[in-house]
């Protein structure tokens, strides 16, 4: 059962303001005599990337009926290749769409240049669509050129979505330079693209992640947690990555991928100085069995374990996250079960405070009630 929060917040104070519980205060450590202000609060690691979302692609006419005739197919390419009106392109593009004539196929990468962006963009999203295996050097080519134009356009989105249908590993450099560009539906499909292809788009996103530039870095670490399975064992070396917020990202993304392969790499930067975020993750990977973690609270370089388990609130850890902070445990541990919620380590933390020559005050206000409220992004 889950302790009922309280509204308790920590300030700090000198020895001689004595604690009283029971009452709704703000509560702090502080060192007899000498005023220190703050605390800690939850880290954020940000939310979490990799998830799928939709993109627009042009509508194929139901009742646009497939040509029939050799005259008709040469008709319509003749239209599509023509000067006419985009128009005019975009109705031969809807009604080759369905046709297996061998001529259709190249007349259809060709257009992937049309200067009409409605025209190409369809384009793109049928050759997916015919799984034109034979085109992913072409649209490689075209999205890479559209990158260099307009970053944001509907091209760039559907291109991206053909390559992952199409699946050829030989587009993995250009979804990688989509990869790279603004957040949006673009981006989005370029990841979803690489989960797609998989395991084949490994070794390219691991070398992103030796990039010097550390924008490139991050994108190496969305695009291999869109890969899910295939990713982890990259993403666990990311974890030591030199760059802390490469490292950070990895870890937190390892997480919601819930390996437990990934559990001595995360063990290992818990005195990291973003050791939030990897205690998070490890809370992340055992939340259905926390107490396989308490091992980690006995030394002093790992007992930052604590942070991810108060959010997870299991009765089964309180006893040993309050004997960690006697053992271990240092100022911003004790403050933060001052204020957690739990009655339990609100007293070891206390106890913690008169131990260390600490004294608690407390003043109206709310605390961070993080025990059991569910892990944090």
């Amino acid at each position: 059962m889950r302790c009922r929060g309280r509204a308790d917040d920590v300030r700090l104070a000198t020895r001689g303001a004595a604690p009283r519980r029971g009452r709704i205060w703000q509560a702090a450590i502080v060192l007899a005599a000498i005023l220190i202000a703050g605390c800690s609060g939850p880290a954020a690691t940000g939310p979490r990337a990799g998830g799928s979302a939709q993109t627009a692609s042009p509508r194929i006419p139901a009742d646009s009926a497939p040509p029939q005739t050799a005259a008709d197919i040469s008709a319509w390419l003749a239209q599509l290749r023509g000067t006419g009106s985009p128009t005019d392109r975009v109705a031969a593009v809807e009604a080759l769409a369905a046709e297996r004539d061998p001529r259709v196929a190249p007349a259809l990468e060709a257009a992937l240049a049309d200067p009409d962006l409605e025209v190409r963009t369809l384009v793109a999203t049928v050759l997916g669509d015919r799984g034109e295996v034979h085109a992913v050097k072409a649209l490689a080519a075209a999205v890479t050129a559209e990158m260099r134009a307009d970053a944001t356009s509907a091209f760039v989105a559907a291109a991206a979505t053909a390559l992952g249908r199409l699946k050829g590993a030989v587009g993995v450099p250009a979804l990688i330079v989509v990869l790279r560009g603004p957040t949006g539906n673009g981006r989005q499909a370029a990841l979803d693209a690489l989960a797609a292809i998989g395991a084949p788009a490994v070794p390219a996103l691991q070398r992103l992640l030796a990039n010097p530039d550390v924008d490139a870095r991050l994108a190496g670490v969305d695009g291999l947690f869109a890969l899910g399975k295939s990713g982890v064992k990259p993403l666990i070396a990311a974890v030591g990555n030199s760059e802390s917020k490469v490292a950070s990202r990895a870890a937190n993304r390892l997480g919601y991928l819930g390996d437990r392969a990934a559990e001595a790499a995360l063990v290992a930067v818990l005195d990291e100085g973003w050791w939030k975020t990897p205690s998070i993750a490890l809370a992340r990977l055992f939340e259905s069995s926390p107490s396989k973690l308490l091992r980690y609270l006995n030394s002093a370089k790992t007992f930052h374990v604590y942070y991810g388990l108060m959010f997870v609130g299991a009765d089964s850890t309180v006893t040993a996250l309050a004997a960690s902070l006697m053992k271990v445990g240092d100022l911003a541990m004790a403050e933060e079960f001052l204020n957690c919620g739990n009655p339990t380590l609100e007293g070891a933390a206390e106890d913690w405070a008169s131990a260390h020559g600490y004294s608690v005050t407390r003043v109206p206000g709310s605390g961070d009630n993080t025990w059991g409220s569910g892990l944090p992004e």
